[in-house]
């Protein structure tokens, strides 16, 4: 995984502005999801379509320390209203906002009691699933609605496209938060081939390559390691013989530095970095694999 503890804690400006007229800004090509968003406001900003993929409620169920300023809190889903499906029960990183140690004192979420949630969605090949991050600091307790907060400010200062008055319940809310969210990417990171069938791995995979592990180029993270390798041979891809790639491996591979072998790889991410991670969750293959691989690619091309 691309260690998964450096997602990063969701801030705010420290200077946000404790009232409605102060929070607003004019930002009439702003558009946080399905539609155009004239007015924004703290809790805009935060729906943003890199910090929200999922607005989700659930019942805190309760935590694990995570390092000196962060928890795994583990939530059981209710209602899932825009995203990808939840499972059950989930775990998400929390960062609490103005502290530096962890402490349970630094929890807002109070076990048993449901909350609505605003989650970042992150996926990459080498974790067990898809993981989340809380965005913001939104405290929203479905049946205290009226005590609402974000940034630890009364919500109706913090909003600046829906008005919330004592009549607003906790569905209108949702209802808002739906409409600036619905079209937001499901999930950020990179998606991975979910066959394990080699047909199904070769097809969809960009780069099938052989390749040999050359050196360490990055230390190990929570569950990562990046080897420089050079390519040997290229099974499928765009990929040149003889140059060098760093590919990231699952802490957990079985790997050698000198060893050959066959690994299918996607693309680096759009970020500006130049890492190989990998195309499924079987993705190394022994050379004694090559014939068959090369007897799937044949035929893929001759069908295509």
């Amino acid at each position: 995984m691309t260690e998964e503890n450096t997602v990063g804690g969701e801030t705010v400006p420290a200077d946000t502005a404790e009232t409605e007229a102060e929070s607003t800004v004019s930002a009439p090509n702003v558009n946080t999801g399905g539609s155009a968003i004239t007015d924004v406001g703290p809790l805009e900003m935060i729906c943003s379509p890199d910090r929200v993929h999922n607005v989700t409620t659930a019942i805190y169920v309760g935590y694990e320390v995570m390092g000196e300023d962060g928890y795994y809190l583990t939530f059981q889903t209710v209602q899932n209203h825009v995203g990808l499906a939840m499972t059950e029960q989930f775990e998400t990183i929390y960062y609490p906002m103005d502290t530096f140690s962890a402490s349970s004192a630094d929890i807002p979420f109070e076990i048993g009691k449901t909350y609505l949630l605003l989650l970042h969605r992150y996926r990459n090949v080498y974790a067990d699933g898809d993981y989340f991050q809380i965005s913001g600091d939104l405290l929203v307790q479905t049946d205290d609605f009226e005590n609402a907060t974000l940034n630890g400010r009364p919500l109706e200062t913090q909003v600046a496209g829906m008005k919330i008055t004592v009549n607003t319940t906790p569905e209108d809310f949702i209802a808002y938060l739906t409409e600036i969210t619905a079209d937001h990417p499901d999930f950020t990171g990179q998606d991975y081939i979910q066959s394990n069938v080699r047909v199904d791995i070769m097809t969809a995979s960009p780069h099938v390559v052989t390749v040999t592990a050359s050196s360490v180029t990055s230390a190990m993270s929570v569950s990562t390691v990046t080897i420089r390798c050079r390519v040997d041979a290229v099974q499928k891809g765009t990929l040149a013989e003889g140059t060098y790639i760093d590919v990231m491996f699952p802490l957990n591979a079985d790997v050698e530095l000198g060893q050959t072998f066959i690994v299918t790889l996607n693309d680096p991410l759009p970020n500006g970095t130049d890492w190989y991670m990998f195309s499924c969750k079987e993705a190394m293959y022994p050379l004694s694999e090559l014939n068959d691989i090369l007897s799937i690619i044949r035929e893929i091309s001759e069908d295509e």
